[in-house]
């Protein structure tokens, strides 16, 4: 070990996903695996599939040049999100619910929602805040699984109407300002008739 460098400290003390708590100074980790199975829909709809869900655009960065390879970088989840949207006929302001990152970390929590904040409630009605949510404090950080999970997590949202609550939240990190951001973590079970959802 090199005496020089100061520790990483990626896991939360707790081995527990404290999303966007003030108790959240790392990530808790989880095991699992996700498999989910892509199909063009014309194909779909011509061999008769159970169509769960439509993926409209997708996309993967690099989070490029920060102070650090565990520090992500607003700026390039920002510019990822805003292209995606390009060739949709929506806008990031008729989304209803965001399933996030949500790791828990100091500062990747506050990096992550400032920048949902700034693609997805500009020009947002104060009546329809974005209702945000993740799977971390269910089921930890699934490590290769935990994109998937959210994509599985956010179907069956779609599915049921329903949005499950972020269940360790109790008091938000300090730099964090989800009602003057017009952002709401869901606390509880949400339920819809029709979702929005990315």
């Amino acid at each position: 070990m090199n005496k020089h460098l100061p520790p990483i400290r990626l896991l939360n003390s707790e081995g527990r996903c404290f999303s966007f708590d003030e108790r959240g100074a790392g990530f808790g980790r989880g095991e699992g695996v996700g498999i989910v199975a892509l199909k063009r829909l014309d194909d779909a709809l011509r061999d008769g599939d159970n169509v769960r869900a439509i993926i409209r655009a997708s996309g993967a960065n690099q989070d490029g040049r920060t102070n650090g390879i565990t520090l992500p970088s607003q700026f390039a989840q920002e510019r990822l999100v805003q292209k995606l949207f390009q060739n949709l006929p929506f806008e990031p302001k008729d989304i209803q619910y965001a399933e996030a990152h949500g790791t828990g970390t100091k500062a990747g929590d506050m990096l992550e929602m400032q920048a949902i904040k700034n693609v997805f409630c500009d020009g947002r009605s104060l009546e329809t805040p974005l209702i945000l949510g993740t799977s971390k404090p269910n089921i930890g950080h699934s490590e290769a699984a935990a994109g998937v999970a959210g994509v599985i997590k956010t179907i069956m949202c779609l599915e049921k109407g329903q949005i499950p609550p972020n269940i360790l939240l109790e008091k938000y990190k300090p730099t964090l300002k989800p009602d003057e951001w017009n952002l709401k973590v869901s606390r509880i079970l949400c339920r819809f008739k029709r979702l929005n959802l990315i």
